[in-house]
């Protein structure tokens, strides 16, 4: 699918970095440790994509909890 504009811009960093990863894990398992396991690779070489990603990534989370679903705030 392609992205265009700023949607685009936006989504991207998630996209690559992180979702890419967790593939189709429930997003009230996803903890501390599996993001420390995705970020290690990049958070040197791409660390502001890295820190983008996982701005985004905590905007997810915090709107899954607001639905109501169980997850780890703490976890970004």
């Amino acid at each position: 699918m392609k992205r265009d504009g700023e949607a685009g811009r936006c989504f991207s960093p998630l996209e690559l970095h992180v979702l890419s990863k967790l593939g189709k894990m429930p997003v009230s398992n996803i903890d501390q440790r599996d993001l420390r396991d995705i970020v290690s690779p990049t958070r040197h070489d791409k660390a502001d994509t890295t820190r983008k990603a996982m701005n985004r990534l905590s905007i997810v989370m915090r709107h899954a909890a607001a639905l109501g679903l169980e997850v780890d705030l703490r976890a970004t």
